[in-house]
């Protein structure tokens, strides 16, 4: 396992002591969320069992937030508010989603109780709402074209995308504060844009060097 691409950095990091990334911590805690209540509604009837797991599962996600360092995201500290209030709302989605599963595992594979899947449907709901604005107003900050803005949107459809599509845009770069001028050259493929008139205000090409050395020469003679 230690030399597995994906998994090995993170296991020796976190038996180093150095804890673990902040969406490798997320990630962890949504699948406990999401087995632990699947598990405990739907396996098992109302009893010891089900309360175990549910302990189990409050144990396993107290002991990552509290007991497991974060390791530093150096990136955090170019990022704008835009972009940090966008991963703050994409990992609040994923949370209630998976919550949102679980209430519907319940009713429609447990017990049948619908207060779950009314509550949780409503708080989803209003977190949608919230990732939304957040996605428009990095979109506006951070100058995104609007494919990207709307892929943003539809990733709150899915399970968990919201998550893995912040993931995805953070490594190419688009949650980093926008450097002057970067979305003008983006609009224009990469060149440096010249304003209209700039070669005429600037006036006409000055004499070489070798004109000026002539010149001087002349002027001697």
């Amino acid at each position: 396992m230690l030399s597995r691409p994906g998994v090995g950095p993170l296991v020796r990091d976190y038996r180093a002591g150095l804890g673990m990334p902040r969406r490798a911590k997320v990630t962890a805690i949504l699948m406990i969320e999401l087995f632990a209540g699947v598990s405990a509604f739907v396996r098992f009837d109302p009893g010891t069992m089900r309360y175990v797991i549910l302990a189990v599962g409050a144990f396993g996600i107290a002991w990552i937030l509290w007991r497991v360092p974060t390791q530093s995201r150096p990136e955090l500290t170019r990022w704008p508010m835009a972009s940090r209030w966008f991963e703050r709302a994409a990992v609040a989605e994923a949370v209630t989603w998976v919550a949102l599963l679980v209430a519907m595992s319940v009713k429609y594979l447990g017990s049948g109780n619908e207060t779950g899947v009314r509550f949780m449907g409503l708080v989803h709901g209003m977190i949608a709402l919230v990732y939304a604005a957040a996605t428009l107003h990095a979109a506006n900050v951070l100058r995104w074209r609007p494919t990207t803005t709307l892929l943003a949107l539809l990733a709150s459809a899915p399970p968990i995308a919201t998550v893995w599509f912040e993931g995805r845009i953070a490594r190419r770069g688009l949650l980093d504060a926008v450097a002057e001028g970067t979305a003008v050259r983006r609009a224009t493929g990469g060149a440096t844009p010249t304003l209209p008139g700039a070669d005429r205000a600037a006036g006409p090409p000055g004499p070489s060097g070798r004109e000026r050395v002539r010149k001087a020469e002349a002027r001697g003679s």
